[in-house]
């Protein structure tokens, strides 16, 4: 089947309390960046499998 994803990366403001939009996400969960890297490096099955390149990539070489 084919298929189109998108990751987004996103900042909250300083002050504001991050949510997300109703109807468009489900049990949305927000982390602080390291926490979502040590959870990808301990275990990427957790992740949408299209989308484990996408986060491969984000962590090898954005944040180097």
């Amino acid at each position: 089947y084919p298929w189109i994803g998108f990751v987004f990366i996103c900042e909250v403001e300083s002050g504001a309390e991050p949510r997300g939009q109703d109807g468009e996400t489900k049990d949305p969960r927000w982390i602080r960046r390291d926490e979502l890297q040590e959870l990808f490096e301990s275990d990427h099955t957790q992740f949408f499998g299209l989308q484990v390149p996408a986060w491969h990539r984000y962590f090898s070489t954005v944040l180097d």
